[in-house]
């Protein structure tokens, strides 16, 4: 197979490497997580967050109307970081790890809740607007 093949998709259409890296990792994220015991309360609302912002992604990159190009490019390289971001996080980890650093901890916790917030809000916008 020469890399011209390996660079597009059966429709003719240049391959998105990172386009199926982050769909591959959202599939992978919301079925291994939903209602997993041992991971604490900040990895929950990271996963959370995550779930979320996969489907805004999967709702705006369907629908060309909502953003440009640019705006979309911008939305998944914000999803691409996030999602490197928790990648090395084993279960529990995050929350182990933050129990020694109170104040790296309740900024975290604040980040994630605001970035939930907007998510949800935005996601329910798109949403309304489709309808």
């Amino acid at each position: 197979m020469d890399q011209a093949t390996l660079s597009q998709r059966q429709d003719g259409q240049p391959r998105s490497y990172l386009g199926e890296w982050i769909d591959g990792n959202s599939i992978q994220t919301i079925k291994g997580t939903p209602a997993d015991h041992e991971i604490g309360f900040v990895e929950s609302l990271y996963q959370a967050c995550l779930a979320t912002f996969q489907g805004v992604w999967k709702d705006v990159s369907h629908s060309s109307a909502v953003l440009n190009h640019t705006e979309r490019h911008l939305l998944r390289e914000g999803l691409s970081r996030f999602l490197l971001w928790g990648e090395d996080f084993d279960h529990g980890y995050l929350d182990q790890t933050l129990e020694h650093a109170d104040d790296l901890r309740k900024s975290i916790l604040r980040l994630l809740g605001d970035l939930g917030r907007l998510l949800l809000s935005g996601r329910l916008i798109f949403q309304s607007t489709r309808k």
